[in-house]
């Protein structure tokens, strides 16, 4: 399966899942799973595992060559609150565009917002449009 994005696909794809409110307590991640399971093909198995109420993960499996082995990315859907919206300069989760740029709330927790691992813990920052994909979560 080979999937190309322009870079104006991927910052599409990027402000729906920064948009996609997963805040604590909430969590609300059945909405972001069902957002990232619509961006594969029906040949592809996709398992949505529900914890509680409006709470889930997602499960991707993508059919390779071989039966056996394969490759597992795992990260997590959730964010901490954005706390006090006065503080920041721009909404946490508008992912308002200013030119080649997305404004969005930062924080690094297993490499999925951050796969570089390059900023600072806990640094508001502006990224340029990049390629996020999670397969899944907790």
């Amino acid at each position: 399966m080979e999937n190309r994005m322009s870079a104006e696909s991927c910052a599409a794809l990027l402000q729906t899942l920064v948009r996609t409110d997963t805040c604590q307590p909430a969590g609300n991640e059945e909405a972001l799973c069902h957002s990232i399971a619509a961006l594969f093909p029906d040949t592809v198995e996709k398992t949505l595992i529900p914890h509680q109420a409006g709470r889930a993960s997602l499960a991707i499996r993508i059919p390779g060559k071989e039966s056996r082995g394969g490759l597992a990315f795992m990260g997590h859907l959730d964010t901490v609150s954005c706390g006090d919206p006065s503080l920041w300069s721009c909404d946490p989760l508008a992912a308002q565009r200013k030119g080649d740029l997305i404004y969005r709330r930062y924080e690094r927790r297993a490499g999925v917002h951050d796969p570089g691992g390059a900023a600072p813990a806990g640094k508001r920052e502006a990224f340029g449009p990049r390629p996020v994909a999670v397969l899944h979560s907790r």
